[in-house]
């Protein structure tokens, strides 16, 4: 004969025994109150040899995380969400080596943190941040993986400030990025760079003449 267990007061996944229950069956049952305060009748054999044992509403949880979690990435058009695509970009530039950004990421060691493999801890992290349709995931330190504490959202300016090949240029006592001297002088960004880069200008003639004598003066 089997020596008796006594189980009261005892944890299997989310129960705790309260007491045993008298019964004429073979077997015994016992008296559980589940973590959401529901009590449940269940024999010994429900116990031992399970993982995640529940008065049922575990299994209720996992169906509602599945649905939120697919509410989360796809909007009522059955679209999916501009953050669920920030996610899964942010994926590929990581993990696919055939993504054309590949190099520049994955190529490099950046990889993703554990956590953020799943898309609801993703956003979870993203609405508790500052996420915002018109912001952009930018790692803090571009040589660094993606991971909580070295993300942020930020603007188009923000991310070209911080880009590695970004080009930045000092004159008259100021330092600014490419975009910004664009903005300021009302240069395009692009005829800035060209006219260093390709035709060797100097950086005052790169941001003191106009586009429109500029190209004047080349067709003179």
């Amino acid at each position: 004969m089997s020596k008796f267990r006594d189980l009261t007061g005892q944890r299997f996944g989310r129960l705790v025994v309260l007491r045993r229950i008298p019964s004429d069956r073979h077997h015994t049952q016992w008296e559980c109150i589940c973590d959401c305060r529901k009590t449940v009748v269940l024999d010994r054999s429900n116990f031992f040899g399970k993982q995640n044992v529940s008065c049922g509403c575990l299994r209720s949880d996992i169906c509602r995380l599945q649905l939120t979690v697919h509410g989360l990435s796809r909007d009522e058009f059955g679209r999916h969400t501009r953050l669920f695509n920030v996610w899964r970009g942010m994926k590929k530039r990581c993990l696919l080596k055939t993504d054309r950004q590949f190099h520049r990421y994955g190529g490099r060691g950046i990889c993703i943190c554990s956590e953020w493999m799943k898309f609801e801890n993703f956003y979870a992290w993203a609405m508790a941040n500052g996420y915002r349709s018109e912001l952009s995931i930018e790692r803090k330190d571009n040589n660094g993986n993606y991971e909580p504490n070295n993300c942020t959202w930020a603007n188009d300016m923000a991310q070209a400030r911080n880009r590695r090949n970004n080009l930045v240029i000092s004159f008259q006592g100021e330092t600014k990025t490419l975009v910004e001297w664009g903005l300021s002088t009302g240069i395009p960004s692009s005829t800035i760079s060209s006219r260093i880069k390709k035709h060797r200008w100097s950086v005052e003639d790169a941001l003191t003449i106009p586009v429109r004598i500029a190209r004047k003066e080349l067709s003179l």
